[in-house]
């Protein structure tokens, strides 16, 4: 249990950030009990993060890192952060950068940005740029997810896919019917999982062959998406 002396201690974010002294779910939880009345908590997070490396976020450790993006993440859209997030776009480890997108790409809609991120090399950028997406429906949006849709990386398109179908783009279901019967598992597997997520009951039947594959992992996420389609 957390004791109620953290919430007054002056060195609360620092124990926030140390692993040591809080277990990531207890700091989760002291987060989002203490955001409501501390409303700058999310940039009293990335600022604690950046201050002992001189804002340099390159230098800051990757669990440190990631530890802070979680916490943000749990409690803030980001929108108080872009510069911290854009800092940590510098960071070494494709984690961190990855990370960081997603959670830019919640503060706020920047397609250039966007744009610019799907032409990194790390595919984990890429999938997150375009996970920043879901949900919207503009034009621009969904060109934009087309263009992502053709990424060599099966991730990639199979969140530019979910993305469009999100948008009820029916083409987009059909791509993704057609990924099932991809010779590659992963992209089986990836396919399955975004069937589940879309959240569209006439994924069914492609999700009970799913259900039936050869391949361990894709037999376990063709069920598990199999299921949440038939409590819809």
């Amino acid at each position: 249990m957390i004791g109620n002396h953290l919430f007054d201690s002056p060195n609360l974010i620092q124990s926030l950030l140390d692993e040591r002294q809080m277990s990531m779910e207890e700091a989760l939880t002291v987060v989002r009990n203490l955001a409501p009345i501390q409303p700058m908590l999310d940039v009293q997070i990335m600022k604690a993060t950046m201050a002992p490396h001189g804002g340099d976020a390159k230098a800051v450790k990757p669990a440190t890192a990631l530890r802070a993006l979680r916490l943000v993440s749990s409690i803030s859209n980001g929108s108080r952060l872009t510069s911290s997030l854009v800092r940590l776009l510098q960071h070494p480890t494709a984690e961190v950068r990855s990370k960081a997108v997603l959670l830019l790409g919640r503060a706020n809609l920047n397609l250039t940005r966007v744009r610019s991120f799907l032409g990194s090399c790390d595919s984990r950028v890429r999938a997150n740029a375009v996970e920043t997406l879901w949900g919207r429906h503009e034009p621009d949006v969904r060109a934009v997810l087309w263009e992502a849709s053709k990424d060599p990386h099966g991730r990639v398109a199979v969140n530019a896919l979910l993305g469009l179908c999100k948008a009820g783009d029916p083409e987009a279901a059909l791509k993704l019917e057609k990924l099932a019967g991809s010779p590659d598992a992963v992209v089986r597997s990836s396919s399955a999982w975004a069937m589940g997520e879309a959240g569209n009951t006439e994924f069914l039947p492609v999700l009970q062959m799913l259900a039936q594959d050869q391949d361990e992992k894709v037999r376990a996420m063709g069920t598990k998406s199999l299921a949440k389609l038939e409590s819809v």
